[in-house]
């Protein structure tokens, strides 16, 4: 469907001011280019929903037929039927195109209205019909350039998916990586963490045995010393039993090497605070002391 602006400008304009060389009523090429771009764009568009079964194709055609004619009468009038102003005129509409597309569809719906229209200029101003320029222009180069146009869609968003299933591939990879490495750390952490409790626990090992191997001396030295202070107890008992009977194997060899004298057996054998009866007994057992040795002697 043709803009406000387009169906203004063509409408309002005298036929005379359409084409160029009219003096100052003439309409700019460049004008009329950007318009018929603006127009060409709305049929690609609507081919394309029709296409998409957005819409229906009759609806979308009797939108774009209702601005080809007032576009294309505009251009025939402007031009007084005159088939070679026509020609002219569209040379500079369309070298003034924007761009590339809109300068493909110009020089195509030029050549379809220099087409439709006739030698007689009068007959090209009052009964030149155009609806089958219109028609043919839909099915064939507005239907062409809206596949195009689709293809071209198609062409970009494969690309863009493409584009966005690497991208994916990249962070998928870039993410397998960083989990890679965080399982390589967790490991290498895992595995540190091992080694310090093997070394704790060895230590530890260490400790305990160390304390065993200290606590056993000590018990074998205690023990050691208990045996010893035992044999030490033992053996004083022995030692004062050899002692206090030392004298008493002596006292008869005494007696047999030199008998002694009675009264020098009391006196030697006598405390100073012996009393006398106590001294008088002890005589008398030495005395039948020494006699029974000598009676052993012979």
């Amino acid at each position: 469907m043709m803009s406000k602006t387009v169906f203004t400008l063509l409408c309002i304009a005298p036929a005379t001011a359409v084409l160029r060389g009219t003096g100052q009523q003439s309409m700019r090429p460049e004008v009329v280019s950007e318009l018929l771009s603006n127009v060409e764009t709305k049929w690609i568009q609507g081919w394309t929903m029709v296409m998409k079964n957005v819409t229906d194709e009759a609806t979308s055609y009797s939108e774009m037929e209702a601005s080809c004619l007032k576009v294309s009468t505009a251009i025939v009038a402007g031009s007084e039927g005159d088939k070679d102003k026509v020609v002219e005129y569209m040379q500079d509409v369309c070298s003034s195109a924007p761009s590339k597309d809109s300068l493909n569809m110009c020089p195509e719906f030029a050549n379809g209205v220099t087409a439709a229209m006739s030698d007689d200029e009068s007959f090209n101003r009052e009964q030149l019909d155009l609806k089958p320029f219109c028609k043919k222009f839909w099915d064939r180069n507005v239907a062409a350039a809206a596949q195009a146009e689709q293809q071209k869609l198609a062409v970009e968003e494969a690309k863009k998916a493409l584009e966005e299933k690497k991208r994916e591939e990249v962070e998928h990879e870039e993410e397998k990586q960083h989990q890679d490495e965080l399982k390589k750390k967790r490991r290498q952490e895992a595995a540190a963490r091992a080694a310090q409790e093997e070394e704790t626990a060895k230590e530890v090992a260490e400790a305990k045995q160390a304390s065993l191997v200290v606590q056993q001396n000590t018990t074998r030295a205690q023990s050691t010393n208990a045996t010893m202070a035992e044999a030490q107890s033992d053996t004083q008992p022995a030692a004062e039993v050899q002692s206090n009977t030392q004298p008493a194997a002596e006292a008869p060899q005494t007696n047999a090497t030199a008998p002694a004298n009675a009264s020098d057996l009391t006196a030697a054998a006598q405390p100073d605070n012996v009393t006398a009866t106590q001294t008088e007994a002890a005589s008398a057992k030495v005395e039948a002391s020494v006699q029974s040795t000598n009676s052993t002697k012979k």
